[in-house]
């Protein structure tokens, strides 16, 4: 794609880049919601990427591993998400040995009640500069991909302080998901000593994420982790927790949560 851009004028490319009060924009179609009882709250969607942070053993792995269980599977999970549309799903592991990798597949399969739509590829023995060659080729090589979750992205870079490295990361997110149509998402760990995303590259990524979900140990509750709607460009969600169940991440729900049948 930036080979096509190269041989373009600065002019034709500003020419295209222009937005006018008359064209007919459409709006992102979500591709994620979380659901509140009869509410739908719009979470994530095509064409912007998002971050999951927390600290170290919060469980961050568990809340993605339910993201990509609703959108493996048939439309709702657990009273709590909802899928909006269906393509394929696909996991990068960047740090985890195949073996928990594996583990975070099968229980994907599991929440999805073995949906096919769902791929994973584990990058550990790769350079960072080489993994994010294979998840671009990855992605501009297979049609049909709509959700793509990276876990994590600081191994995406050599130097988490560095702000060429993290503009640059951050450039091919939202290159990606711009000329793919597909939404991103991806996790950071916190600082130890404060509630921030670690290094440069966890500045960047929630400066212009769509959504940063923090999760994060409940105080006095070791068994459930605690998920607030950190930051956000649309409408916030209210806070809720899971906890870990036979292996598998299960919604606490709330009394206003609760519904005789499945809505979908």
């Amino acid at each position: 794609m930036d080979k096509v851009a190269e041989i373009k004028s600065n002019s034709q490319l500003l020419k295209e880049s222009e937005i006018k009060s008359t064209d007919e924009i459409k709006e992102n179609p979500v591709c994620l919601s979380i659901l509140e009882g009869v509410k739908e709250i719009p979470l994530l969607t095509l064409g912007n990427f998002s971050s999951i942070i927390g600290k170290a053993k919060s469980r961050k792995t568990f809340l993605l591993t339910l993201f990509l269980g609703c959108m493996s599977g048939l439309g709702s999970l657990q009273y709590k998400f909802k899928k909006n549309i269906t393509g394929k799903v696909v996991l990068f592991d960047t740090e985890q040995s195949s073996w928990y990798v594996q583990k975070v597949v099968k229980r994907v399969e599991k929440l999805a009640e073995n949906n096919k739509l769902f791929t994973a590829y584990g990058l550990r023995p790769f350079a960072p500069h080489k993994r994010v060659e294979l998840i671009e080729e990855y992605l501009y090589t297979n049609k049909g991909i709509k959700f793509v979750a990276i876990d994590g992205i600081r191994d995406l870079v050599r130097n988490i302080n560095s702000e060429e490295e993290a503009t640059e990361i951050v450039h091919r997110f939202m290159k990606w998901t711009h000329e793919l149509n597909i939404h991103i998402i991806t996790v950071i760990h916190m600082n130890k000593a404060d509630m921030s995303a670690r290094g440069h590259i966890g500045t960047e990524v929630q400066n212009k994420s769509e959504s940063v979900i923090s999760v994060l140990k409940e105080v006095g509750e070791e068994f459930y982790s605690k998920v607030e709607h950190k930051f956000a460009r649309g409408l916030d969600f209210n806070d809720f927790s899971f906890e870990i169940i036979g292996g598998l991440p299960e919604v606490v729900l709330k009394k206003e949560d609760e519904i005789k049948d499945e809505p979908f």
